[in-house]
């Protein structure tokens, strides 16, 4: 019951989100392996791996299916594409700002919001027009 909004804004079944509950949970220990002094160095990079992964996959199978179908001459939902294209710059701008730690970058966390903002957006666009 859960999984059927879910499903329709995001454009996946239910059972598309067990590897994503399993990434948030590594993603979770490995932030916890961060944030305590007594597990080894580990930089923000190591622990946003999981994260890196699951949207290169999803960014992976997005550009397949719109090569087929570019392919086959059939219009492609392109959204999928531009959502995970962005989601993977979000994650290594969010990495480059979290491991400067003397200030030499010029990033700010307004360079980092900017791309949140863009999927949101674009997830309005998807929760408000319909057959998008």
């Amino acid at each position: 019951l859960f999984f059927r909004p879910v499903s329709k804004v995001f454009g996946r079944p239910g059972h598309a989100y067990a590897p994503l509950l399993a990434t948030g949970c590594a993603f979770s220990f490995l932030l916890a392996a961060i944030k305590a002094d007594g597990w080894g160095s580990y930089s923000w990079f190591s622990a946003y791996a999981p994260l890196f992964c699951t949207t290169a996959l999803g960014l992976y199978i997005a550009l397949i299916v719109a090569l087929r179908c570019a392919s086959e001459r059939v219009d492609a939902p392109l959204w999928p594409l531009l959502w995970h294209c962005l989601l993977l710059q979000f994650l290594i701008v969010l990495c480059y700002l979290l491991e400067d730690t003397d200030g030499t970058t010029t990033l700010t966390p307004v360079n980092v919001s900017s791309t949140i903002f863009v999927l949101l957006v674009i997830l309005f666009y998807r929760s408000v027009v319909p057959n998008t």
